[in-house]
């Protein structure tokens, strides 16, 4: 039995550390672009936050790319 266990436990350690990483990676598979695009920094920028938003609920199509 302790011999089953020795082999389990690093496993069970490896899977519990890999899970998480996994589940992230398939959630980024979802992200939308603009997330992480400097358009929106330099519209904020320019605009204001709240002339930013404006311009984002106007003119996003909601698409991947435009």
């Amino acid at each position: 039995m302790e011999n089953t266990a020795r082999k389990v436990t690093p496993a069970l350690l490896l899977a519990a550390l890999l899970l998480p990483l996994l589940a992230m990676a398939y959630a980024g598979l979802y992200s939308r672009y603009m997330a992480d695009d400097y358009c929106t920094t330099w519209r904020a920028l320019s605009d204001g936050v709240i002339g930013s938003a404006l311009w984002w609920y106007n003119n996003w199509g909601g698409r991947f790319t435009e």
